[in-house]
């Protein structure tokens, strides 16, 4: 590495170290790519050069690199997973099974070279394995040169060529990509269904095709104002004379700094808009033949939310970010996203909804490199959540008492069928799709929101923007989340993501009876019927419409939540049952109700209140 990129790398990890956990590490990478892509028979042939810090305290006796594409063809683990599950996705089915030769995906190894030597190496489905001839020791840095010859497969998932919406490439997990080593060790995952997981540093791609073609993807387009007229308006602001050119094919040249993906896509059928909010651009790019107005109306949406996520949840720190018609669904990726580009009339609120919630994963994926595998639920759910909270301001004026309704009503469905798994399941490994579904978007949404319930909304709110804060293009986990709203609340809190992840207890209480107390007081019988302890808010309405709220601590976060409560007395998880005597007269008390706003995740709320005239 020259003393160029070494300082850049050092300013690099100085950034990520600072403010956080003493003795934590990752790993640094810097990608030059460089790919032609023959768009008569889809195949491209491509170079990297790759430049890898080890900042790990270990010897490094082997890399490993992921192949993606190698997914797509008969007959491997993708497709035998499919094939085996009791709900696969639709989208997937049995269709790998079928494709053709020229329509499988691959990548084929034709040079490799580890610091000027040209290590043994095995693949294996999706993973690559190279034993070093010579050890990567701790601080040193390794130089990997290869090159290689693939073919983009049909889209079948993510990734591929002339998917149903007639878009012609969808680049990703594209490249030979090396796999994150981390405190855990390597994380060598084969592409069986889902999630990633990169090592954060810099890319430089050049990317030669055809012409006529129009690209988005990650990163600051570097040649804008050498490739075609369009492009030029779009990124330079400004004609160019020459354009479009003359010459069959043209490189374009992108570069991305402090991301651990890159994703791309292609067609000749592309425009572009662009939209600005601070120091970022925005573009979104779609077909020619798509709707143009609806597409209009999102991205004006869109620079609305960007301007929300920043306020709530922390500030979007690269410079562009693209939403681009490409995908089978949605997918994220660092400064872009791909998404269906159709349906947008028949479902506007629907095709929003798709939009910022791939949009936010740029902060829950992006900017916080959660371990997807064995996190999902952080990567999904708090996204979900964040979506809930942005799609409520911008259509609701934030005035919904609980914007996350849809997640009570998946995680009541799941356990309805029994479907629920722990969360600690690894991605790839949940029995039903419907599990790990619900399982990370649903309960990791949950997860945030009944952290919300305990330690109040303020709270949760400043520790997510901490969090941000602290660990952002890191790797963090649930602790370490957790520790900050731990600090900001004064409470425990590990208890609480201990069983909402590592088991499937549930939540339910009941409120048995409400009769006098003695003089001037009420007294209400409470009952635990779910296994899962929780404290609780109850609210009092009078027969003269006044209401006082009743707070019923529970022993695990060692003290209250703060707020205009009367308290009751501390309720031990080991009691399954707790009388609760509140100072109200109990000849004025009207109605009774256990979590009036249902932002308890409570599995039975049929036993959650009390009223005068039922008591009649």
């Amino acid at each position: 590495m020259n003393k160029k990129a070494l300082i850049a790398a050092a300013i690099f990890l100085s950034g990520l170290l600072h403010g956080q956990r003493r003795g934590y590490w990752q790993q640094y990478i810097d990608y030059n790519i460089q790919v032609r892509l023959n768009v008569e028979d889809n195949t491209f042939s491509g170079t990297q050069s790759i430049r890898y810090q080890n900042n790990s305290p270990d010897t490094l006796n082997t890399l490993f690199f992921h192949l993606y594409f190698n997914a797509f063809a008969p007959g491997s683990m993708m497709d035998e997973r499919s094939q085996s599950l009791p709900d696969p996705d639709r989208r997937v089915g049995n269709r790998i099974s079928g494709l053709k030769r020229d329509e499988i995906g691959y990548h084929r190894i034709e040079k490799l070279e580890v610091n000027g030597n040209s290590p043994a190496f095995d693949i294996q489905g999706t993973l690559m394995r190279v034993d070093l001839t010579e050890p990567i020791v701790p601080g040193a840095v390794a130089e990997v040169q290869m090159s290689y010859q693939s073919q983009v497969p049909k889209q079948i998932r993510r990734s591929g060529r002339d998917n149903k919406e007639g878009v012609e490439y969808t680049m990703t997990q594209w490249y030979p990509k090396m796999a994150e080593y981390s405190d855990r060790g390597w994380h060598t995952q084969q592409y069986v269904n889902r999630e990633f997981f990169g090592v954060y540093g810099n890319y430089d791609v050049h990317i030669t095709l055809d012409s006529d073609y129009v690209l988005a993807g990650t990163g600051v387009l570097q040649n804008a104002c050498d490739l075609n007229q369009m492009v030029a308006e779009v990124y330079c602001r400004k004609e160019v004379d020459g354009l479009p050119p003359t010459e069959p094919e043209q490189t374009w040249h992108f570069r991305a700094e402090r991301v651990h993906d890159f994703a791309w896509a292609a067609d000749d059928d592309f425009v572009i808009q662009h939209e600005k909010i601070d120091s970022t651009d925005l573009y979104f790019v779609r077909l020619n033949s798509t709707d143009r107005e609806s597409w209009e109306v999102m991205a004006a949406l869109t620079v609305r939310m960007f301007e929300l996520m920043n306020k709530e949840f922390g500030r979007y720190p690269y410079p562009q970010f693209s939403v681009i018609q490409g995908g089978d669904g949605g997918m994220e990726y660092p400064m872009c996203t791909m998404v269906l580009g159709n349906g947008a009339k028949d479902n506007p609120t629907g095709f929003m909804g798709l939009v910022v919630h791939e949009s936010v994963h740029s902060w829950y994926y992006g900017v916080l490199g959660f371990d997807e595998q064995r996190y999902p639920w952080m990567d999904e759910g708090f996204t979900t959540y964040a979506e809930d909270v942005m799609m409520d301001m911008i259509f609701n004026e934030g005035k919904k008492i609980n914007p996350h309704s849809s997640s009570y009503r998946s995680y009541n469905y799941l356990r309805s069928k029994g479907w629920q798994e722990p969360l600690t399941t690894p991605a790839d490994h949940f029995s039903r799709n419907r599990s790990y579904s619900v399982g990370s978007y649903s309960m990791g949404s949950l997860y945030l929101s009944q952290l919300e319930y305990i330690v109040g909304k303020e709270t949760l709110r400043a520790s997510l923007r901490a969090f941000y804060q602290k660990w952002k293009f890191a790797h963090p986990g649930p602790d370490d989340l957790l520790r900050i709203i731990e600090k900001k609340s004064g409470m425990q809190l590990h208890w609480f993501s201990d069983l909402w992840t590592g088991t499937t207890q549930g939540i339910d209480y009941a409120l048995d009876d409400v009769r006098s107390g003695g003089k001037e007081m009420t007294a209400l019988s409470l009952k635990r019927n779910g296994d899962f302890p929780m404290p609780l808010e109850i609210r009092i309405t009078t027969i003269h419409g006044d209401t006082r709220w009743i707070y019923v601590p529970t022993d695990l976060t060692t003290i209250p939540k703060k707020g205009n409560y009367t308290y009751a007395e501390v309720w031990p998880w080991t009691r399954v049952s707790q009388q609760a005597l509140i100072p109200v007269p109990f000849r004025e008390i009207q109605e009774v109700e256990i979590d009036p706003y249902g932002w308890m995740a409570d599995t039975d709320r049929s036993n959650n209140d009390w009223t005068k005239e039922k008591e009649k």
